[in-house]
């Protein structure tokens, strides 16, 4: 118990380890997206969906976390791809020809395609 008192300090400072932003999916058809699901940059997992809502019967709202290491970028987009065996994966690539301007926690993120 005097360890855990001890740490106590050190635990209660230390630096979040995710990132939580807001996102929006606009979806052509019923999807599953699931609370827990991982979000991929290439086969990296990057973070996780937090919570998913329903708007309307097109557009599913909700919270996801990425990894602090892994910095935003504007030039990044987030896809949903709906999978032949009806599953799904959420990935984060990279678009080279637009501009690199870091997201800010605050940003919503829009998915731009399901696949």
């Amino acid at each position: 118990l005097n360890m855990l008192l001890a740490l106590s300090p050190y635990i209660e400072n230390a630096a979040p380890v995710f990132v939580f932003y807001d996102y929006n999916i606009t979806v052509r058809e019923s999807v599953a997206i699931r609370a827990g699901q991982p979000v991929y940059f290439g086969e990296k997992k990057i973070g996780t969906i937090q919570s998913v809502a329903q708007k309307d019967t097109l557009t599913i709202l909700g919270k996801m976390e990425i990894d602090k290491q892994f910095n935003l970028y504007s030039n990044i987009d987030f896809f949903f791809i709906q999978l032949p065996d009806n599953t799904t994966r959420i990935e984060a690539r990279i678009d080279p020809t637009r501009e690199k301007k870091l997201f800010a926690g605050d940003d919503v993120i829009l998915f731009l395609s399901s696949k």
